[in-house]
């Protein structure tokens, strides 16, 4: 009769951790106006706040290159806060930096046309070289 209770009780406490992990689980994937932070690192109890950035123009610069942002970058994970400084976790599953590529001005060379050249001409140069030459088969 003692084993039954004992073998009643263990197979109570694992449900009891399986319905808690799930409940957990569920947690960590917001929903309604929440769900685009769905990828906050909740799993770390401490995360205070999540992140979710998306930028959708400026610039940066490369040595002494300046890139203009034209296509959207996104950042996104949590932080805590530990004394009196920030720590930043990324994203949980995904991306916390995305790999979105970037038009370099003049490509990696740097080439582009002469401001003497008429308009047009400038623009269909710096198009070619921006995009790669694609020569027709």
């Amino acid at each position: 009769m003692m084993k039954k209770l004992i073998a009643g009780g263990l197979i109570a406490l694992l449900a009891s951790f399986v319905l808690a992990s799930t409940a957990l689980a569920s947690a960590h994937h917001p929903k309604g106006e929440f769900s685009s932070f769905g990828e906050c690192p909740l799993n770390r109890a401490t995360i205070t706040d999540c992140v979710l950035s998306v930028s959708n123009g400026g610039s940066f610069k490369v040595g002494t290159k300046t890139v203009p942002l034209k296509n959207p970058v996104t950042l996104q994970g949590g932080y805590e806060t530990v004394g009196e400084e920030l720590a930043f976790y990324g994203a949980e599953e995904g991306e916390t930096l995305s790999k979105t590529p970037q038009p370099v001005p003049g490509g990696l060379l740097g080439i582009t046309a002469p401001t003497w050249w008429p308009k047009w001409a400038q623009e269909w140069f710096n198009n070619l070289i921006n995009e790669g030459f694609c020569l027709p088969e």
